[in-house]
């Protein structure tokens, strides 16, 4: 089941029944989010041939480089390279938060680690007095 507050708040879903009106606004936007697409690409790439391009289909490398969608083709490790000489490159790198469980169990766990270690070399220290 699927709580929503608004009346177009989840026009179509997996969860709830689609209603004709909640399919007609759906479709409104849908729409209105094409028309929006079309415009940021006309008004950014005046090269293209929106109505060429603008037909719901998806376009590949080449394909989109030869309805000049794109200016060229390379991977993002050559565009990377490319910059290099006159840019900064930081790598950016997202680690986890630990619990404070997980904290505590490796706390404990080096704690137990270095306890067995003295133990051990006063053992071994021992068999040669």
């Amino acid at each position: 089941k699927e709580y929503t507050a608004g009346e177009y708040k989840r026009t179509v879903s997996i969860f709830g029944e689609i209603t004709p009106k909640g399919e007609e606004k759906f479709r409104e936007q849908l729409e209105a989010t094409h028309q929006l697409f079309k415009g940021w690409v006309k008004a950014n790439r005046p090269v293209v041939d929106i109505d060429r391009v603008a037909t719901g289909e998806y376009w590949f490398g080449q394909q989109a480089l030869e309805l000049k969608l794109v200016d060229e083709l390379r991977t993002s490790d050559d565009y990377l390279m490319s910059q290099a000489d006159t840019n900064q490159i930081i790598r950016v790198s997202f680690e986890k938060k630990q619990k404070f469980s997980e904290k505590l169990s490796g706390i404990v766990g080096k704690a137990a680690e270095s306890s067995f270690l003295s133990i051990y070399e006063k053992l071994e220290r021992k068999k040669f007095l």
